[in-house]
């Protein structure tokens, strides 16, 4: 679904930098900040990865170039999403080149016009490979700052950060999944661990007992559902029906008021009812 047309390619002939941070400053232009972007959570073969590329501090540049380093023995490029720059202008690496690293870039010479758009350069993504094999990758993003041009054609200081936030693990065993319940403090959650590693992920979740869906279980939900009890005037619309229905009775009644009460005071065993909404109802 990430697959566009890509008017043209870049053969990436820069070397694959090491995965650490370092930064380029000049006495002009060095706001400009690049960072990579994805989410660090344990993959399975056959899923997809998506890094994002963003900049920032950007005030006008006729072009550049970035590229994004992955490991070839895991991942397989399979499409690129261009972001805030003009697509007709925008390039990438073709699938067929297979380019490690991958190149992302964007040119507007024939034009000259300097494009201040700042946000995501493109997404980009990755298929975890069937013979992938276990163990923790990084993707890394490196830049040469003489390729950044405004209009003048001179180059462009970069303080651009190289190296990624964490790290996507790959493995081939199963999860199994528990509940992290709503808080007055924390949201609640799905959390999905790995059976034999220690790695693990949580899948945002809406609970039965968080009647007003802001993804807590504090007293303003009891008070909510006690004065839409009450006959209360404007609270029908406040209320979110499924979440309020904490026991196997339809409805809302004073018994899940009551579930909601204990539960909020700690009673043993009323955690029981504080379970994920089924998915068509979240």
């Amino acid at each position: 679904m990430f697959l566009k047309k890509i008017t043209a390619a870049l053969i990436a002939a820069a070397a694959f930098m090491n995965c650490l941070s370092a930064d380029v400053f000049a006495v002009d232009r060095a706001g400009l900040t690049l960072s990579l972007d994805y989410a660090a959570t344990p993959v399975v073969k056959g899923d997809t990865v998506d890094v994002t590329v963003k900049m920032s501090g950007n005030t006008g540049l006729c072009g550049w170039r970035v590229l994004v380093g992955y490991d070839t023995k895991a991942f397989e490029y399979t499409g690129v999403e261009f972001g805030v720059f003009p697509e007709e202008y925008s390039f990438a690496s073709k699938v067929e080149y297979k380019a490690q690293p991958f190149v992302l870039a964007f040119e507007n010479y024939e034009t000259g016009n300097e494009i201040t758009a700042n946000g995501v350069l493109g997404k980009i993504s990755f298929k975890v490979k069937d013979t992938a094999p276990e163990g923790s990758y990084n993707f890394t993003l490196s830049y040469d700052p003489v390729e950044f041009f405004d209009r003048e054609a001179v180059s462009v200081p970069v303080a651009g950060t190289l190296a990624p936030s964490g790290s996507v693990y790959v493995h081939e065993h199963q999860y199994t999944d528990s509940f992290v319940r709503p808080t007055s403090n924390s949201p609640g959650c799905i959390r999905h661990t790995c059976t034999k590693c220690d790695q693990f992920y949580d899948e945002p979740a809406y609970f039965k007992g968080d009647v007003n869906r802001d993804g807590f279980i504090s007293v303003m939900d009891y008070t909510l559902l006690a004065r839409y009890l009450a006959g209360w005037s404007g609270f029908k619309e406040q209320i979110y029906m499924p979440a309020a229905e904490l026991d196997e009775n339809p409805g809302a009644t004073v018994s899940d008021l009551s579930v909601l009460a204990r539960y909020l005071a700690g009673w043993a065993g009323y955690d029981t009812y504080i379970v994920p909404l089924p998915a068509e109802e979240e």
